[in-house]
């Protein structure tokens, strides 16, 4: 789905920013953070609660070894950004960096098809609350927001991603934004639909564990969740505006741009350094 495709990237932007502001001791309890979002699904037992913390601490050390590598390359591509930045470079990062989040999330699918066939029925109908409570907050986020122009989301959204990147925009640059923001209309409404109904088909297959094609048809209900069709006319406006953004720094909001792009780099650099000494 295109929530999902957008917020890809931006959960990979905050691992960075977790990294760089807490260090290695954010980072050393990822394992804990990731196991207790888990632990939020429903009520597990001893056993169901203990295997999740192995895996999750099976992911950190398969982490740090295989992916943080990536993290720093790709880092060192944004930190190549300049006023020469096209849509072209923007679209090529962007897919590298949802390409890392979806390796991330399928490291664990084999486990939560292994886990899920240890499920009570009542831990099933536990997850079904959850989900549904999940998009009741989503609906009334929706609601609470219907009086404003997508647009100006929009803008608000890169206002704040830049300011996370160390920039804050001018009135011109804002003014771009909102002016190519205008194309893109909003679709939280359609994504809470497409949720509803993957949230449902999750429950009925969990509803079926039993069945002899249980781990096929959740694997691919998983799969399906993060390998939906893009819109592609959406997503090639947002790489126009973030590259429209980039090539237009001046060079105080380009230097700082590149600096915190390398206090990104250098955290990872340290996490690094550190499991080499372990």
């Amino acid at each position: 789905m295109v929530f999902l495709k957008k917020t890809s990237f931006i959960l990979l932007i905050f691992f960075l920013i977790s990294c760089s502001v807490a260090g290695r001791w954010w980072y050393d309890r990822l394992d804990i953070f990731i196991s207790n979002y888990f632990f939020d699904y429903a009520e597990f037992s001893y056993e169901q609660k203990s295997y999740i913390r192995k895996i999750t601490k099976d992911y950190l050390r398969w982490n740090t070894s295989q992916e943080i590598p990536k993290y720093i390359t790709l880092l060192i591509e944004v930190k190549e950004l300049n006023q020469e930045t096209t849509s072209k470079d923007i679209k090529l990062i962007r897919n590298q960096g949802e390409n890392l989040f979806l390796t991330s999330n399928n490291f664990f699918i084999p486990h939560i098809i292994n886990f899920c066939e240890t499920l009570t029925d009542i831990q099933v109908e536990e997850i079904r609350e959850f989900f549904e409570e999940r998009i009741t907050k989503r609906e009334a986020s929706l609601e609470k927001s219907k009086d404003i122009k997508p647009q100006e989301k929009n803008t608000k959204f890169f206002k704040s991603m830049s300011r996370i990147m160390g920039v804050k925009l001018n009135k011109r640059q804002l003014d771009v934004i909102r002016n190519m923001s205008v194309e893109i209309t909003d679709k939280t409404s359609h994504s809470i639909k497409k949720q509803k109904e993957w949230d449902k088909e999750l429950i009925s297959i969990l509803e079926n564990r039993k069945d002899k094609n249980f781990s096929l048809n959740l694997k691919r209900h998983l799969d399906n969740l993060l390998t939906s069709n893009t819109d592609e006319y959406r997503e090639n406006i947002y790489n126009e505006i973030i590259a429209k953004t980039i090539s237009s720094f001046d060079n105080k909001q380009s230097n700082k741009f590149k600096r915190r792009i390398e206090v990104f780099i250098s955290s990872l650099d340290k996490i690094l350094l550190n499991q080499k000494y372990e």
